[in-house]
């Protein structure tokens, strides 16, 4: 859909951006940008400027209504807290499939908050497997692998990465805490934005990673 000049400007305004900056995210040119703020609308043109926009947070009203989408925050705490934030990720994942990035110290840990501590367990990491491709960064290469097959394993120097536990999956970001490997929280927000910026900074570090088999044996 198209959208008017003065939308694009007040999105553009509150994102602090310069036409400059639009067009590089966009991948249109400056002058089309120019012209789209001048009200010399172009389909193709707006409806890049508009997607770019709405991955940003954005929601669009009439000719020139304008908001950013409020970020929503969910968290999960108390004995049951594992098998509410596994649903809530499975059934995330199945309306949508695509990809869970994962950091955390030790696969043992990121096992057990996702309840699959025991070798029956493991069936939920299979599950998750069916509907995204999984990766996950460690930060503790000084154990033995178990064997998880639908999980790709990379471990990464710990003071160049995050210090907690985090998963990005769909628009949702992450952080799990817990004191004894029994009792998690998990605080989820959901935020295209976040989650984007998430992984980008996770591939990264993806890239620089270590196969985690490889890493054991030099240590």
């Amino acid at each position: 859909m198209i959208i008017s000049p003065e939308q694009v400007r007040a999105a553009r305004a509150m994102l602090d951006w310069s036409q400059d900056m639009l067009a590089k995210e966009s991948g249109l040119s400056l002058a089309t940008i120019h012209n789209l703020e001048k009200g010399q609308i172009s389909s193709r043109s707006s409806s890049e400027v508009r997607k770019i926009f709405e991955n940003k947070g954005f929601e669009f009203h009439g000719n020139s209504g304008v908001n950013r989408r409020c970020e929503e925050t969910k968290t999960f705490h108390g004995r049951d807290s594992i098998d509410r934030f596994y649903e809530d990720m499975l059934l995330t994942l199945k309306k949508k499939n695509g990809r869970v990035a994962a950091v955390f110290k030790t696969q043992e840990l990121l096992t057990c908050c996702l309840g699959a501590s025991k070798e029956a367990g493991l069936q939920r990491l299979e599950e998750l497997s069916k509907h995204a491709s999984i990766k996950c960064l460690l930060t503790e290469a000084r154990q033995s692998p178990l064997f998880i097959p639908w999980f790709q394993f990379k471990t990464f120097n710990q003071h160049q990465i995050i210090p907690w536990s985090t998963f990005i999956y769909d628009n949702k970001s992450v952080m799990v805490v817990t004191t004894n490997r029994i009792d998690f929280t998990f605080f989820v927000i959901k935020s295209i934005e976040s989650a984007q910026d998430g992984l980008k900074e996770f591939d990264t570090h993806w890239d620089a990673a270590f196969p985690f088999a490889s890493a054991i044996h030099s240590s």
